[in-house]
Order: structure tokens, then sequence, then C-alpha cells
């Protein structure tokens, strides 16, 4: 257990440092934190990126269960980010999906989601009046996880918690 702790924080500490076109170093973190048994000793793994735009190719199935669990995490923010100065709207979106494979075997995801949001800080904002949303900034609140291709582990990436995105 502790290596899988240890493992998942380099695997999200190597997330958290990468671009939008992440790659195989993505890959060689996942093999090295999740993959230890089921995979062979010399991994040809391989990442796809998958844009929000782009999201419409993924199977049905697999969209909901991804977006299912981008859902439940987002549960969470009523302990964290939402009990600060900020406001969400409830519908969670994916924005990005990255696959993980080793050959053709899916091996797990990386998942990027976001909720329409509002800094409430510095605006007359009244709970219950979602009018008075209208004097707040507006923006997303954004995280990213690490989801096992059981979809029975989920782990945010250390340096992608939630965090709030202002509007361009």
């Amino acid at each position: 257990m502790k290596t899988l702790i240890f493992s998942l924080i380099a695997f999200s500490s190597l997330l958290s440092q990468a671009n939008p076109g992440l790659t195989q170093e993505v890959a060689q973190a996942f093999y090295s934190t999740r993959c230890h048994s089921e995979c062979s000793p010399n991994p040809n793994l391989t990442t796809e990126v998958i844009s929000n735009q782009e999201l419409f190719r993924l199977p049905t199935s697999l969209y909901n269960n991804l977006l299912s669990a981008a859902f439940n995490q987002a549960q969470i923010w009523g302990d964290t980010i939402l009990e600060g100065d900020y406001a969400a709207d409830g519908n969670v979106r994916l924005d990005e999906v990255i696959i993980i494979q080793q050959n053709t075997q899916v091996l797990g995801y990386v998942i990027t989601y976001s909720e329409r949001a509002w800094y409430v800080g510095q605006c007359a904002y009244v709970f219950n009046r979602p009018e008075s949303l209208n004097s707040c900034e507006e923006g997303r609140i954004q995280e990213t996880s690490f989801i096992s291709n059981s979809f029975k582990e989920i782990e945010v990436a250390q340096n992608k918690f939630a965090d709030f995105k202002p509007k361009d």
C-alpha cells in the first residue's frame, strides 16, 4: 500500500509538470505506479489525448463511466473549494481524457473535468438567489484525476486539485 501511495504521488507530480501534449512521460509514470504484475516487463506504452471537442469519439458506456467518476470526484468540492468564496452550478463536464495503453490494453485514464463557477468573494452574492451571481466573476472549477482501468481506484492528481479558472 505504501508503494501504491508513493507511486501515485510520483505519477501525480509528473502529471502536474507536464504540458497539454502529454505522451510517453505519463505512460511511463503510469507503468511505474499501477502496472507491476499485470503488464509485461518491457512496456510499449502510449497515450491518446482526447479534448472536449472530440469526446464524442469515445464509446457511450466509457464516456458515461468517466463522467460518472468525474461527478463523484466533484462532490468532494463541497468540503474543499466550495467552502470558500466560490459557488458552482453542479453540472460537471469532461474537458479532457487521456487514455493510457500498453499495446492494445487500456491501463487507465487521466481525466480533467470542470463545473461552471463564480468567485463570490467580491460581489453582492446572496445564497439561494441565482440572479445575484450576475455581478460575480465567472469561470470554471477544474480538477484532474487518475482512474484505473477497472474504475475501482480514483485519485486526484497532486497539484491538480480543484482550482478556479476565471473565464477568458
